[in-house]
């Protein structure tokens, strides 16, 4: 009886066998490192879905606000309560942009010809007619350009001068080289 060819079968065997689970051994490690991955972005979609629903609620309570502000300056609007304007004004102003997402044009920026910082500022009231007037403007510093003279303004009412002040701060801001 001669052992050595079955000895080599059985070393053959053996061998393939080794193989084998080398394989299998690396595949469960890819198919490991797969499920993690997946695990991974399972855990980032729902996070995501989150977020999306979070904004979805948020954004129809903004819409609300939206519809309310509108709807009381309509009101305001067909009763004649001109006085209620401005107020309701910035109520939808605030709405839109929260709905819409833009930014808030409350700083200004820097003067469009120059590019130097710039002051907002108000002169002293007057009054005329029985109305109290002020003029609001925005000038350059002229920090980089000593000749520079921009410089813009708007007369308005002095019981409102803070809506005054917030369109001017959006015209000006308007005319800025950043915003092209």
């Amino acid at each position: 009886m001669n052992t050595q060819p079955d000895a080599l079968r059985f070393a053959n065997e053996l061998i393939c066998a080794a193989t084998e689970l080398r394989v299998l051994f690396q595949v469960n490690t890819e198919m490991r490192a797969e499920l993690r991955r997946l695990q991974e972005e399972l855990k980032k979609a729902n996070e995501q879905a989150e977020h999306f629903e979070r904004l979805w609620y948020l954004r129809g309570d903004l819409n609300q606000k939206l519809v309310e502000a509108l709807q009381n300056l309509c009101k305001a609007a067909d009763n004649g309560h001109v006085a209620d304007y401005s107020n309701l004004w910035d109520e939808a102003r605030t709405a839109i942009t929260k709905a819409t997402g833009e930014s808030n044009m409350t700083e200004p920026k820097p003067c469009p010809m120059c590019n130097s910082p710039v002051k907002v500022e108000a002169t002293g009231a007057s009054e005329f007619y029985g109305k109290t007037w002020q003029t609001v403007y925005i000038e350059c510093s002229t920090l980089n350009d000593s000749n520079c003279c921009m410089r813009i303004s708007l007369k308005c009412d002095a019981d409102y001068i803070t809506n005054a002040e917030t369109a001017l701060i959006e015209c000006w801001n308007k005319l800025s080289r950043e915003s092209e």
